[in-house]
């Protein structure tokens, strides 16, 4: 289950998919609209960190 998603995770380098991706983090954990865009402008293997950490959380 967890393989799957990191699968999906490389997908999401395209910056449509982060726009979404980042409005969905917004309503998820309705944090500072200012650091999720900081957040998703790194580079992506940083990104792919964070969302496995979420992944775990969850």
């Amino acid at each position: 289950m967890i393989l799957v998603r990191l699968i999906k995770l490389r997908e999401l380098v395209n910056l449509e998919l982060r726009r979404s991706l980042r409005s969905l983090l917004v309503s998820i954990f309705k944090v500072n609209k200012y650091r999720i865009p900081i957040l998703l402008d790194k580079p992506f293997y940083q990104v792919k960190k964070w969302f496995i950490v979420i992944h775990l959380l969850y």
